[in-house]
């Protein structure tokens, strides 16, 4: 990682999607394209919208503002009395120009924001729903005051995404995409794990990922993580574990499935000197070589696949792994 407070602006992967067709205005959040999903307190997300005729912003301040090219975006918990509200520090207003592009990404502006911190959510077992937490959160997302689109997300404990070298936390919307992307797993020197860097069992690995949730001290959104760190706590219910599935490319898997080797990270919190970014620690366990098919010996490599589980959200990865 880098020296100084990154904002990782998840979470548009520079991954194909087919091309805009003309919309009414519309919001929405996703990772690799605009998608429907819930959000996790803290969590970093970026929402799309249509028809919006604005210029591109990114901001290096620290906390970052809430109102950036012309754009901000207010949530509340929607209750009619006594809402809880407030806006959203903002990191990115980028257009994707429908002249400028050829990769199918126009007619959209990606709004970078995190959710805010101090908010609690509701267990989605829970019925009817207690008075303490916050089923959902409403956005409304204005232009120079202007309120464009109001949408309703689904506020849950965890949405865990592992953060990669494809996320606009990396690299900002209007570079060129990158040939390959690579999850945010280093080794100990900060090395990025690749198909000429692969992990090495019995190995300390380090993982990026976001939307793992509330924990004790968090810092307000938009603000970096100091150092010690705030962690993870972990009752007899609640947990997180890292498992490893010897099929490269396999779909997310729960750790306890048959035939995937689990671990425990002996690290969990926010990275330190990130925003909304958590970190976790964890070894590589022990594989037998005949086990494992080869990666190629090239940097886009991979032999396994990689699932950070904890209840329920589940993420995964691809990865190269030796013995």
């Amino acid at each position: 990682m880098v020296s100084r407070p990154v904002v990782l602006m998840s979470l548009l992967a520079w991954t194909a999607i087919a091309p805009a067709q003309p919309t009414p205005t519309m919001i929405d959040v996703g990772y690799a394209e605009p998608a429907r999903l819930a959000v996790a307190p803290g969590q970093v997300v970026t929402i799309f919208v249509r028809n919006l005729n604005l210029d591109s912003g990114v901001t290096d301040r620290f906390p970052p503002p809430d109102t950036l090219a012309g754009v901000s975006v207010r949530y509340s918990d929607g209750a009619s009395s006594d809402p809880v509200e407030g806006l959203l520090p903002i990191f990115a207003v980028e257009p994707l120009d429908c002249e400028r592009r050829t990769d199918g990404r126009c007619d959209l502006t990606a709004v970078t924001v995190q959710m805010p911190t101090g908010i609690k959510p509701c267990r989605p077992t829970l019925s009817p729903i207690p008075q303490d937490c916050t089923p959902e959160l409403v956005l409304s997302l204005a232009e120079f005051g202007l309120v464009q689109q109001v949408l309703r997300f689904p506020l849950v404990p965890s949405k865990v995404h592992i953060l990669n070298t494809c996320d606009t936390s990396v690299r900002p919307f209007l570079e060129p995409p990158a040939p390959l992307c690579f999850p945010l797993i280093t080794h100990a020197d900060g090395q990025l794990v690749t198909g000429v860097s692969p992990a090495q069992a019995g190995e300390s690995l380090t993982l990026y990922a976001v939307g793992m949730g509330s924990l004790a001290g968090a810092p307000p959104a938009g603000e970096a993580t100091p150092a010690p760190p705030p962690l993870l706590a972990f009752p007899e219910d609640y947990g997180i574990t890292v498992g490893f599935d010897l099929r490269p490319g396999a779909p997310p898997t729960p750790p306890e499935t048959p035939g995937v080797t689990a671990a425990r990270p002996f690290f969990a919190g926010l990275a330190p000197g990130q925003v909304g970014v958590y970190q976790l620690n964890f070894t590589v366990p022990q594989i037998e070589p005949e086990e494992l098919l080869p990666c190629g010996g090239s940097p886009g490599g991979i032999n396994a696949t990689l699932t950070v589980a904890m209840p329920g959200s589940l993420d995964a990865a691809s990865l190269c792994l030796e013995p």
